[in-house]
């Protein structure tokens, strides 16, 4: 992982709570049903899942009650728009970002002395079965600040008190009213009105209930739902749920692809490809590095020239993928003027989500996309890292660096030009 952290390509955008911070964390576990930490000192993302709890408890989904119930905990203002390391469902980032939106003062005034738990209702308490994802089309974040509210209520009960005839002067009432705000502070001013959060904003999204699942709508008028677990696929038993078409992710006849090229849901950029044709040198370097960058022990991938890497095919022949030597001629057919027709699966590794989808339902597609196709390492990383770290994890240390290498590079490319994964 080493070689990813120099980089500063892992454990970023996390917020450091210190020991104090962690007690008010653990007060919002317990506040919520779930177990206390025993760690003193962890980071959080923006939904205040904490990689460290999660390796503690072998579980990164600690922070629900069951898939159908994710909650969320903030402990400080510094999560705004931070990653969400372990997200349930792929539209957690934005909800989050639209609670701060809404909430910005309140969060600062509140979690300057308590957390704040949010309770993501969506109308289920569990999941039977793949199908009620179907469903979703919308949610509630309930905050839950009951004791802060509460000491207000108290605080403003005994600032009525004290402010009543001789009150004032009545050393058990001065005395109570101290103690309340030594341990509350003042809380007259402070901002602490919360309305939980309606968030509809999604139509599209990708989970990990059911090992895998997204839905989407409106898919040349029909909605979808894609498993990625055979065992769930088959446990459906069907083709349409109601009005929706069940696929399976995996399903060798690429049937979801066609349905999603054919709706235009999925491109295959051709003229992208055209004008910049380093975008398909990078692809060809996918596919080759993946193959055969760790087939022989000496191997120092980005030190080889074109000459040794063609010595490399010609030597692991055997090795090179298929679509490679069709890439290559896809790429040459483009350069002098032609677009040739090209294999399923190429299409696939070529493809990417339509512009026209909006930056919530891309990172839906992205996700489906590189999820069958894992070679596509730059749009891996991107959505799911996750998945890219599993990976990179079987990888031996040679492949490990030329991954780095690549993402650094290519990652770097990708926001200076906004171009393709």
């Amino acid at each position: 992982m080493q070689n990813l952290i120099d980089r500063n390509l892992l454990n970023g955008g996390l917020v450091r709570l210190t020991p104090h911070l962690v007690t008010r964390y653990n007060e919002c576990l317990i506040s919520l049903g779930l177990e206390a930490t025993s760690l003193t000192e962890i980071d959080v993302d923006g939904l205040g899942v904490s990689p460290q709890i999660a390796k503690e408890r072998n579980n990164p989904h600690y922070l629900c009650a069951g898939f159908s119930n994710p909650f969320a905990i903030i402990v400080s203002p510094d999560q705004y728009d931070k990653p969400v390391y372990f997200p349930i469902f792929s539209w957690q980032r934005a909800l989050m970002r639209a609670f701060f939106d809404k909430n910005q003062k309140p969060i600062r005034d509140i979690t300057g002395t308590h957390p704040i738990g949010l309770d993501i209702e969506n109308g289920l308490s569990t999941f039977e079965g793949p199908e009620d994802l179907l469903l979703l089309s919308g949610l509630t974040a309930i905050p839950h600040i009951e004791e802060i509210t509460e000491a207000a209520a108290e605080q403003g009960r005994l600032i009525t008190q004290f402010s009543g005839e001789l009150n004032c002067l009545r050393e058990e009432v001065c005395d109570e009213l101290v103690r309340h705000r030594q341990v509350h502070g003042d809380l007259r001013k402070r901002k602490i009105d919360m309305a939980p959060l309606t968030f509809d904003s999604f139509d599209d999204f990708y989970t990990v209930a059911f090992n895998g699942a997204a839905v989407l709508r409106h898919v040349d008028g029909d909605d979808i739902l894609v498993l990625e677990d055979p065992a769930m696929f088959d446990s459906v038993n069907r083709k349409k749920i109601g009005s929706a078409q069940v696929y399976y992710l995996y399903d060798p006849d690429f049937s979801l692809f066609t349905k999603l090229l054919k709706g235009k849901w999925i491109v295959i950029p051709t003229k992208k490809y055209r004008q910049d044709p380093q975008l398909l040198e990078f692809k060809k370097e996918l596919l080759l590095a993946d193959a055969l960058c760790d087939c022989e022990g000496s191997v120092k991938w980005r030190s080889l020239t074109i000459s040794a890497r063609k010595a490399l095919i010609g030597k692991h022949k055997d090795k090179v993928p298929v679509i490679y030597s069709e890439l290559e001629r896809y790429a040459a057919g483009l350069k002098s003027g032609r677009e040739l027709s090209i294999s399923p699966e190429l299409q696939y590794f070529l493809a990417e989500p339509s512009e026209k989808q909006s930056p919530e339902t891309r990172q839906v597609l992205w996700t489906l996309l590189t999820h069958r196709e894992r070679r596509n390492l730059l749009a891996l990383y991107t959505v799911d890292k996750n998945m890219f770290l599993a990976r990179y994890q079987d990888w031996s240390e040679t492949k490990r660096e030329w991954a780095a290498n690549y993402l650094e590079e290519r990652y770097k490319h990708q926001h200076r030009t906004q171009q393709s994964l």
